[in-house]
């Protein structure tokens, strides 16, 4: 008969197994839990600057050009937005029938007053011109101007300027009513002396100073005020009637004009 407390010889203690168990289940749960976690990817390494390629010639050379060809896209943009502005502009114009428009050609006859500003010259003599004018723009013009003028008269005795003159002349937009002008001339003028007992006759380098202002008065027709001044070169004469010491001459012309546009 066994004794109180002891174990049952056909019946083993069941304590050990339970511990045996409880390690391998420790054991086996940390292998696991390794075997199904995902891989863990090498860190990423940063290009350092030793090894990024520096840019080569021909990259930079692409680059440049690149830039320029977008800096030119812009600049030619730019231009056909300002000349399809002007092309609505100018077919304004040309509707209103306008003179002062984009290809207008201008054809003038002055007539007015010319002298030379000397002391002890004679009073205004009367002269004429004709003149071309065509429209660069609307307010641009350039034109070619002949006149003949006689700037002096004594007696019998005459001093007779012909300048031929290129022009180019800017007109100030102040509405349909009147339009201001200003420019300047340069060209030849063909200087001659009649009956002064020493006559004389010379081709001078001169230009001109411009201001005025037209007038539309009908459908195809200006009215306008013009006034020059001009100087002359190679002007030192000896003439006994109209001498001058000064190697240059200052003359003005102030001259009524009528005008037809095309």
């Amino acid at each position: 008969m066994p004794f109180r407390g002891m174990p049952h010889p056909c019946r083993p203690s069941i304590i050990p197994t339970l511990v045996l168990a409880a390690f391998l289940v420790a054991l086996a749960h940390p292998l696991a839990r390794a075997a199904d976690a995902p891989a863990t990817p090498p860190p990423a390494t940063t290009p350092s600057a030793a090894t990024t390629p520096a840019p080569t010639a021909a990259n930079k050379k692409a680059a440049r050009e690149k830039h320029k060809a977008d800096q030119q896209a812009a600049r030619d943009a730019a231009k056909q937005k300002q000349r399809e502005l002007r092309a609505k502009e100018d077919q304004q114009d040309i509707e209103a029938h306008r003179p002062w428009v984009r290809g207008a050609n201008w054809l003038g006859f002055r007539a007015g007053a010319s002298a030379v500003s000397e002391l002890g010259r004679p009073a205004p003599g009367p002269g004429f011109g004709l003149g071309y004018q065509h429209f660069r723009s609307r307010r641009w013009a350039v034109g070619l101007q002949l006149d003949y003028d006689l700037v002096g008269k004594y007696g019998g005795a005459a001093e007779i300027d012909v300048p031929l003159h290129l022009e180019l002349t800017r007109h100030f937009d102040w509405g349909d009513a009147m339009r201001p002008y200003t420019g300047l001339s340069a060209g030849g003028t063909w200087h001659r002396t009649y009956r002064t007992g020493s006559d004389e006759a010379e081709m001078r380098p001169s230009m001109f100073l411009i201001g005025g202002a037209n007038v539309p008065v009908g459908p195809r027709a200006l009215m306008g005020a013009d006034f020059r001044v001009g100087w002359e070169g190679s002007a030192r004469s000896d003439d006994p009637v109209f001498p001058n010491s000064s190697n240059t001459l200052l003359t003005w012309r102030f001259k009524i004009a009528y005008l037809r546009w095309q």
